[in-house]
């Protein structure tokens, strides 16, 4: 009799350790979505101003000027802008994942863009976009943002 109540504690002690394994919080591997979350303020900008896509020209973000794109879990966002101390009009939007390396963008204001993402991190972020422009030359634009 005492032997089958010392199993049963071992049982009982082996499935309440297994219980509190189960229970531990798990890593979670970051993905394109998780580290696209939050706040994010442009730092510089690249253009293809000799129209190759392989020469780009950087450029630094104005002194006095911010410039800051929100990612929302509920797949809303906002962009916003700050110059010389007066904020323009924040433009809303609504966004998805639509592939490993691309976010589609669509503004309230009847403009939609995509953005290829070249990388993002859980504190960087650089995303890439093209348009034609009035004289339908393919123009390429790189935005380089850090976690705010």
């Amino acid at each position: 009799m005492q032997k089958s109540v010392v199993i049963f504690l071992v049982l009982i002690s082996l499935c309440f350790l297994c219980g509190l394994d189960a229970c531990r919080k798990k890593e979670v591997t970051p993905t394109p979505f998780s580290n696209l979350l939050g706040t994010w303020v442009l730092t510089k900008t690249a253009t293809d101003d000799n129209g190759t896509g392989t020469d780009p020209v950087y450029y630094p973000v104005a002194a006095g000027q911010k410039y800051y794109l929100v990612f929302n879990p509920d797949s809303s966002g906002k962009d916003s802008e700050i110059y010389n101390g007066i904020l323009s009009p924040v433009q809303l939007f609504s966004w998805e994942i639509t592939t490993n390396d691309s976010v589609y963008v669509a503004y309230h204001a009847n403009y939609d863009v995509v953005y290829s993402i070249f990388s993002v991190t859980s504190a960087s972020l650089s995303l890439a976009s093209s348009h034609l422009t009035p004289s339908g030359v393919k123009e390429l634009t790189w935005n380089y943002y850090e976690k705010r």
